[in-house]
């Protein structure tokens, strides 16, 4: 590689005048002073470090400041800490060197972003510790977490230059974890583009295609949208409204994802993008969003079923707008988002946007910092396991919201699907451990009852009642369930320290044996997971005395020397690339549950005892696996066809159309004659004039794959074709 200096230096130079920039509006001559100490500093401790990609290391914090500015709106103190976030970990700089340059405050973000860095490259139970960490730091500084998105968000961006392997655990760790953390801060803009990058190394070639898909189509729907917004545009000029529009177009992961969970292609998706009108200089916003919503529907008339008001009612990450979808010319619907200029610095910026808005928007305000301060409170209370933790508070990240009411009048705001027990525990723990029932507008229900919009509910308690082990399947919410884990916990502890005191008694009598190596020899003898399950059993009489001596008379209880077999999996080693197919190839096996084939994205899984498990990249459980187990992914590749033994594979097809006489007749005739394919089974129905079916057959790669369905498409009737997992569920 050769290294033009005079290039870089030119190249430093720009990026840092384009900061100042960005930040020139709002930041003092003072406050530059310290950025350029700042920069200073971070320069002299990263010289002569480079990136993988060769770059100077310094252009990525000076990028993550960048984002910091200008993609989140940020100030001084966070533009410093951006480009001070990797000096303590990856330099001989130490904290105490920085809090006596920099002061305190920037000192304690700057540990923050240092504690929390180690989440790539570790097991599933530390990564849950690592999340944990994340979420407690960003309850007590907003401002690490929104400068460890811009790290991730610039990582991403650059993701080109580090292994394959890498590239899709970084992207499916992102994808799952810090996309939906930037949406539930509102950094809408940034999720989406985390999500993109995701997709684009996970499933290359769909993001490939669909990418120029909607390139090729934007250029059409900006002479759509001119059309569509000409009687608007002349009416609220008329009404003296200032504003600009702006075209949303919709992202290639959300287009994949729906693609995906309606089993339809891309041309059967319409809402491909929005409109959205953004008011300048509103005085009362509430009311002007309003009339722009009935200068709109004077012109098309609206899906009544579509309109979303979150005017009223934000959203947690207090994103604020009116939605509505009107049916525009040439017989196409179209999404219409009509906000105020502050509202849609929050719905790009989110969280980041609220300090410049603090006074003038209290209520959105208040409904994330609540959340921020839930987040807190449940993470301090929460004692059980991190793992556990970790999947439950991802599946809040996502969810929509509902709106219910207590008989007092006061809203509350819940995850959709919530329960009334999520809504006890949603108001205060004391009254979530004695809730016996609810009355959901004035009508009786059980704990378990599912909450919808609008409900008023009032908590039915009892001073007696204790949690039950059955309420953890009642709740969604992971504030509710770590409560009643955390009570249940307790009491079954009371229950432990009990059964603990008999077995101790008990083993005082055994003179003549070691009471150190009796206790992991009865954890396995009544084959318990741990000594706290083997106390509650004698606790509650599950194992009595007579079971003890019993158990005390079999085993000689001695030292034992544990067994290394799992371990000792691990430690064998791991080719660095499989090569699947190979007459002298590595044993493996193809994952039962998305059935890869020759031709398909792969990659292997080391598990313990059961050899190497191939996953295509976009299988949902593989996703997990590199998001989770990082470590214990190793790269996969089909072998050459000349050097690969002919190997057939099961794969499942859908298919969709209009029934016509012979229909399933011709299908068969171009599987089994005109291909020569073996059929496993196949499934088929007509209703109402429509066809569906399925067929399971043998395929040897993806271009036999793909020749196929290319083929079926061509059948007179067949309207859609697609690829499933055999062992999915056939519509």
């Amino acid at each position: 590689m050769v290294i033009n200096s005079e290039k870089e230096n030119r190249q430093l130079a720009n990026m840092y005048r384009t900061l100042l920039n960005a930040c020139n509006s709002y930041v003092s001559v003072e406050e530059k002073k310290i950025i350029r100490k700042a920069f200073n500093f971070a320069l002299n401790a990263h010289a002569g470090v480079r990136r993988k990609s060769g770059e100077l290391y310094i252009f990525h914090p000076l990028s993550v400041a960048i984002i910091v500015v200008k993609e989140m709106g940020l100030s001084t103190t966070s533009i410093v800490c951006s480009l001070l976030h990797d000096v303590v970990e990856d330099t001989d700089v130490r904290l105490e060197e920085i809090e006596g340059i920099f002061g305190k405050k920037v000192t304690k973000l700057i540990d923050g972003l240092t504690k929390i860095s180690g989440v790539i490259g570790h097991t599933r139970s530390m990564q849950a510790e690592n999340f944990r960490k994340i979420l407690l730091t960003m309850s007590e500084d907003i401002r690490v977490i929104l400068v460890k998105i811009a790290d991730r968000l610039h990582n991403m961006r650059t993701l080109d230059a580090v292994s394959k392997k890498n590239q899709l655990k970084i992207a499916s760790e992102t994808l799952e974890l810090f996309a939906p953390l930037s949406h539930r801060l509102g950094l809408f803009t940034i999720k989406s583009e985390l999500e993109d990058l995701s997709i684009k190394y996970t499933e290359p070639q769909i993001y490939q295609t669909l990418s120029a898909k909607i390139k090729l189509q934007q250029t059409r729907l900006n002479t759509y949208l001119k059309t569509f917004m000409r009687p608007i545009h002349e009416s609220m000029q008329k009404q003296g409204f200032h504003y600009e529009t702006k075209a949303r177009f919709k992202s290639v992961y959300s287009i994949y994802k729906k693609m995906k969970s309606r089993n339809i292609d891309y041309n059967q998706i319409y809402d491909l993008f929005a409109i959205r009108i953004i008011l300048e200089n509103a005085v009362d916003e509430k009311a002007d969003c309003w009339r722009v919503y009935s200068t709109v529907t004077d012109f098309y008339k609206p899906n009544r079923e579509r309109l979303r008001d979150w005017l009223s009612t934000p959203k947690v990450n207090g994103y604020e707008s009116l939605h509505t979808t009107v049916m525009g010319p040439n017989g196409r619907w179209v999404e219409v988002q009509i906000r105020t200029q502050r509202m849609d610095d929050i719905a790009e910026k989110g969280y980041a946007a609220h300090w410049k808005y603090k006074d003038t928007n209290e209520q959105a305000d208040t409904t994330l910092d609540d959340w921020i301060k839930q987040v807190g409170e449940l993470l301090r209370s929460q004692d059980g396991s991190a793992i556990e933790f970790f999947d439950e508070f991802k599946m809040n990240l996502f969810t929509h919201e509902l709106y219910v009411f207590t008989p007092k009048g006061d809203m509350r705001i819940l995850p959709s699907k919530s329960t009334a027990l999520d809504l006890a525990f949603d108001i205060h723990t004391d009254i979530g451990v004695k809730s016996i029932g609810a009355k959901v507008n004035n009508k009786l229900v059980p704990l378990s009852h599912r909450l919808r919009n609008g409900d008023q509910v009032e908590i039915i308690t009892a001073k007696k009642q204790k949690p039950q082990t059955e309420w953890i399947d009642y709740v969604i919410t992971a504030k509710a369930k770590s409560k009643i884990k955390h009570a249940l916990k307790e009491e079954r502890k009371s229950v432990a320290d009990k059964g603990q005191q008999l077995l101790s008694k008990k083993l005082d009598f055994l003179t003549d044996y070691n009471q150190q190596n009796a206790l992991p020899l009865l954890i396995d003898y009544f084959n318990k997971s741990s000594d706290f399950e083997l106390y509650i059993q004698i606790g509650n009489s599950n194992i009595n005395i007579t079971d003890l001596n019993n158990a005390i008379k079999i085993l000689k209880l001695g030292d034992q020397s544990e067994k290394e077999t799992a371990k000792e999996e691990e430690k064998k080693g791991n080719p660095n690339v499989i090569e699947l197919g190979a007459i002298n190839g590595d044993e493996y096996a193809m994952a039962g549950c998305c059935n890869p084939i020759p031709g398909d994205d792969v990659f292997g899984f080391v598990t313990i005892g059961e050899g190497i498990i191939i996953h295509r990249t976009n299988c949902p459980t593989g996703i997990k696996l590199m998001s989770n187990y990082g470590y214990r992914i190793i790269s996969a590749e089909w072998a050459k066809k000349e050097f690969k033994e002919v190997e057939y594979f099961p794969v499942g097809i859908k298919f969709h159309g209009y029934d016509n006489i012979g229909l399933l007749s011709v299908l068969t005739d171009v599987i089994s004659k005109q291909f020569e394919i073996n059929m496993k089974s196949i499934n088929a129905a007509s209703k109402d004039g429509a066809f569906a079916g399925s067929i399971v057959v043998n395929i040897y790669d993806t271009e036999h794959l793909d020749q196929l369905i290319d083929k079926i498409r061509e059948v007179d009737g067949i309207d859609h074709v697609s690829r499933f997992h055999v062992d999915e569920t056939i519509d």
